[in-house]
């Protein structure tokens, strides 16, 4: 069976559709999953065996040089991306994100699609994307709702086991650091979800008084300023410019 998923954002998001993977993987050893994905979340998607390729999406950058005024740009990434996309036909194709722009790239896609029912989502126009809806309650954890979905699409019974993710640590790069350490996720995709700087340099003394180290990755220049500041006067603090399979090493090391 060859089946492409589409969930491309955000980086928590796609760690919670992996055991609905794994579940299908499970039922079916023929399986085969395509997943299309925000381009800087493509390294986490190749950590689940499951997954075959990854075709990477931007929509995140292209919103950016649109606002710059690059539409001719955009357009023939965007051209370019439709045809990658439907270069294959699918058995299934799953939208597990269930938003406008998600249920545009399902249209694009070659095969059944199947997804969320309206009065399971936000977005309630997407559902007119797909061949197949399915009801699932929004009042439960998303982990949940992924798994549902998928077992209602692929039709076997749903798994009442503990979630399992799967993740084969294979590309994960060694942290190489010594000491033992603690790692700040001081990053988020939404302001609104950023922890004030103040309260991140009073969790770092406290950690330099049980002589931790302490890790802080920074993808983006407003990640490595914030990351400094948060650093500022303390010893034992590794500013780390970092890539998501180096964070795979940081957790797992």
């Amino acid at each position: 069976m060859k089946a492409l998923l589409i969930k491309m954002s955000s980086l928590g998001d796609l760690f919670h559709t992996m055991p609905a993977i794994t579940d299908a993987w499970r039922q079916y050893p023929e399986f085969e999953l395509d997943w299309v994905v925000e381009e800087g979340f493509a390294a986490v998607c190749r950590w689940h065996p499951g997954v075959r390729n990854t075709i990477p999406v931007a929509f995140r950058r292209w919103r950016r040089e649109l606002k710059a005024g690059s539409l001719t740009a955009v357009a023939r990434q965007a051209t370019a991306f439709r045809g990658e996309i439907a270069r294959e036909r699918y058995d299934i194709v799953i939208d597990a994100q269930g938003l406008y722009k998600s249920a545009v790239v399902t249209l694009a896609a070659r095969g059944r699609k199947a997804g969320f029912s309206r009065d399971s989502l936000r977005e309630k126009l997407a559902a007119l994307a797909y061949h197949d809806r399915f009801d699932v309650p929004r009042d439960i954890g998303i982990i949940e709702r992924n798994r549902r979905l998928f077992a209602a699409a692929f039709d076997y019974p749903l798994p009442h086991d503990e979630p399992d993710f799967a993740i084969v640590p294979n590309d994960f790069i060694p942290a190489g650091i010594d000491s033992a350490y603690v790692l700040f996720n001081h990053a988020a995709s939404w302001p609104t979800k950023l922890w004030p700087v103040e309260k991140w340099r009073a969790l770092a003394a406290l950690a330099g008084d049980q002589q931790l180290t302490v890790c802080l990755p920074w993808y983006s220049d407003a990640e490595r300023r914030t990351a400094e500041q948060i650093a500022a006067g303390f010893d034992h603090m590794h500013v780390i410019q970092s890539d998501l399979n180096l964070m795979g090493g940081l957790i797992m090391d």
